[in-house]
């Protein structure tokens, strides 16, 4: 004997079928609003010098954080160049990866039609040395692009006395 009758088996297909859509118009909504772009991390040292990521069909991104020693508890200027693109805003956010509590983020301020500055303070975690990944999240009419950085600070030392 059947557990469901035509009526549920039909109701049934159309929930699950419903469900399928409602995933799938939701998976592409994410994918165009916020794409992600991936950079060579070999080819980029923010204690060197600026890093640049180019966005396919968009231009690129710039990231720059001075002093270029990146010291924990002093404000840092970081900087954000545009190509190719007109932003409605420009957001950064650093995060420590062993630590996620310990996190900062800044609206940065327009500079000039493609740059963007703001001033941030990494706070003192309790590792010594602490890894960060950097969220640099463009706001564009189209939809947002959210370019990742990778760069580590030490802490103080921490000797036995």
């Amino acid at each position: 004997m059947s557990r469901f009758n035509d009526d549920q088996k039909t109701l049934l297909t159309l929930g699950i079928l419903l469900g399928i859509f409602i995933l799938f118009i939701s998976g592409y909504h994410m994918y165009t609003n916020y794409r992600l772009s991936h950079q060579n991390r070999k080819e980029c040292d923010l204690h060197e010098h600026a890093c640049t990521v180019a966005i396919r069909n968009q231009g690129s991104v710039t990231f720059s954080i001075t002093p270029r020693a990146i010291p924990l508890q002093i404000p840092l200027t970081v900087d954000v160049d545009l190509q190719g693109m007109q932003p409605q805003s420009v957001h950064v956010k650093m995060l420590n990866v062993h630590i996620p509590t310990c996190h900062v983020a800044e609206d940065l301020q327009a500079q000039s039609k493609w740059s963007y500055r703001g001033i941030i303070t990494l706070p003192l975690c309790p590792n010594p040395t602490h890894n960060w990944l950097v969220f640099v999240t463009v706001t564009l009419p189209s939809g947002n692009i959210i370019v990742p950085y990778h760069f580590t600070t030490e802490g103080p030392s921490r000797r036995k006395s």
